[in-house]
């Protein structure tokens, strides 16, 4: 008799083990059609999680953090409520420079600049990452969207324009190489505007040796001539590109017992006479070795990890309100100790 109540409560166990796992795996019901978006026709790169249609809806969802990325917009996780149990309460934030969205995970509607706006598809978290409905996203930013679906090969092309039409910087050729050292190189890639008494920048780059005093730093970017700029109105903003969690994250203080922000795209938007201040450092990438575990992913909740050689991307835009050029800084990600003096 007490095998057989054993044998019953195994059938049961596993009868409601398979309907919880099926509803787990059913909550993101997608299409089995491969989404790839374009941003004024430069296409989108998706390192992990990837672009999904809704089977039922036929709405596509995209990672937000790497499209705002590309489209040059700031994401925000609200950090008071995004690790907590459950997603009521649970805020993204979108915003550019003359639009804010916030939208929550779960619920058909968002406030823009303040205005509550409703929608048919939720917002959702899907592995560790965020996903959002494009069109909604990108038509309230004015943006302009196409689609071209190939139902035979299953692939299914999505096509932003923004409101300006601007085109994203061509890929990087030797020919506009403005500086480079043993490890990087810093080119030109974008010139708006005309000034003729624009400051020509002396941008460099490089790694402090292993016995220098800035134990802290392992990758610095700088403006050489940076005291030519002393009274003037320009500014220098440095964002990496190539890994967008280290713009903004997560970093524990072991003195404190608790976490902080840690937001480098605000840290490394410099005005002149900052820049003075700073001996025309734009930009230092700290080093992550035995402090790897104390910073995470503002996200997912993950730690950031870096390979030794990864290849990075870097940023600067310096403008004084006349005239704006852009540099992208290569180079690639070294793990070395450093000794104190």
């Amino acid at each position: 008799m007490k095998k057989r109540k054993t044998l019953i409560l195994l059938v049961l166990f596993l009868l409601i083990s398979t309907v919880i796992f099926a509803e787990a795996k059913t909550e993101v019901n997608k299409e089995q059609t491969s989404v790839i978006l374009y941003i004024n026709n430069k296409e989108v790169t998706f390192p992990d999680a990837q672009p999904f249609i809704v089977r039922g809806d036929d709405r596509t969802l995209v990672p937000i953090r790497f499209v705002a990325e590309d489209l040059g917009y700031k994401v925000d996780w609200d950090e008071e409520n995004w690790f907590k149990g459950g997603n009521e309460d649970k805020k993204v934030t979108i915003a550019n420079e003359g639009k804010t969205m916030e939208l929550f995970i779960g619920q058909n509607y968002a406030y823009i600049n303040g205005e509550k706006k409703e929608y048919d598809t939720k917002p959702l978290i899907d592995g560790s990452r965020t996903f959002v409905p494009l069109r909604f996203i990108a038509e309230n930013f004015d943006c302009e969207v196409d689609y071209e679906h190939n139902v035979k090969q299953k692939i299914m092309k999505v096509y932003i324009t923004t409101k300006d039409g601007a085109k994203t910087p061509e890929e990087p050729s030797d020919s506009n190489i403005v500086a480079q050292g043993e490890g990087w190189d810093i080119r030109l890639v974008e010139v708006k505007g005309h000034d003729d008494n624009w400051i020509e920048p002396e941008i460099g780059a490089g790694y402090p040796p292993r016995d220098a005093d800035l134990v802290s730093e392992h990758f610095i970017i700088g403006i050489d001539n940076y005291k030519d700029y002393k009274g003037t109105n320009y500014t220098f903003k440095t964002e990496c590109i190539s890994h967008p969690q280290l713009n903004r994250y997560i970093k524990y203080d072991p003195w404190d017992d608790e976490d902080f922000i840690v937001d480098n795209i605000e840290m490394y938007t410099r005005c002149s006479e900052s820049l003075i201040g700073f001996f025309g450092n734009v930009y230092s990438l700290d080093r992550f070795n035995r402090d790897i575990s104390n910073v995470r992913d503002i996200e997912t909740g993950e730690r950031i990890h870096l390979k030794e050689g990864e290849k990075m991307q870097f940023k600067t835009t310096i403008s004084n309100g006349k005239m704006t050029k852009v540099y992208i800084t290569n180079a690639e990600f070294r793990n070395k100790e450093f000794r104190y003096n």
